[in-house]
């Protein structure tokens, strides 16, 4: 009746408490903050951060709280972070090279991605949580709106679906600090095609070993 043989019927390892499948608007202002800072101390490995869009501004305890949290888990080894963007100006990517230099040797990767845009709109990105939960909405070009929630999702089918799509848009990318902080070409690359002038790579660089977020906070992970 089952269209199974006897041994493989009793070999079957049924799932007695199967991953549930939810999807859960999160305010970006009311809530958004302390759920990102709950899910970064509950992540025992990795996360994956997806910023395809522009400049964006959070309430300033996640500014604070939040980078130092990540900060601190990657450089004691408990925390994998890998990154995704599009970057559309230099500012951004010193900053960027400010985390290159700091997680020498740690697992901190960036993937660029049409490097030279100027302008674009808020867009869509967020972050991977061990590949089990996902942390999704808009990126804002200013302080985030109230009433614009994002969305927290968990279960089989999200966590395939952002596998499969952060394995395909990972491969495409260009990898900055393959070698870390002692081979920091590909991110000279990206500088020249920013429009930095050529003689002034040495200086960018300094700028970057010596940089501070505005709040004090470690640079934008």
């Amino acid at each position: 009746m089952l269209g199974v043989d006897l041994e493989t019927l009793f070999k079957l390892n049924i799932d007695t408490h199967p991953a549930l499948t939810t999807a859960t608007l999160v305010d970006t202002v009311s809530v958004l903050p302390d759920l990102l800072i709950d899910l970064t101390q509950r992540t025992s490995t990795r996360i994956r951060a997806l910023r395809l869009a522009a400049p964006y501004v959070t309430p300033a305890h996640v500014q604070i709280e939040w980078r130092n949290l990540v900060d601190r888990r990657i450089r004691d080894g408990t925390l994998e972070v890998e990154r995704i963007e599009i970057f559309y100006d230099l500012r951004r990517l010193q900053e960027i090279l400010s985390n290159i230099i700091r997680y020498d040797g740690r697992p901190y990767l960036v993937m660029s991605f049409c490097a030279g845009i100027s302008e674009v709109v808020p867009a869509f990105g967020g972050y991977f949580f061990d590949e089990e939960e996902f942390l999704l909405g808009a990126y804002w070009t200013g302080v985030p709106p109230r009433d614009r929630p994002g969305i927290r999702l968990s279960g089989p089918p999200f966590q395939r679906f952002f596998h499969d799509y952060w394995n395909e848009i990972w491969r495409r990318g260009t990898l900055l600090n393959i070698r870390g902080a002692h081979d920091l070409t590909t991110v000279r690359d990206v500088a020249l095609k920013l429009g930095l002038v050529e003689g002034d790579w040495d200086r960018f660089v300094e700028e970057a070993k010596r940089l501070d977020i505005e709040d004090g906070a470690p640079p934008l992970i």
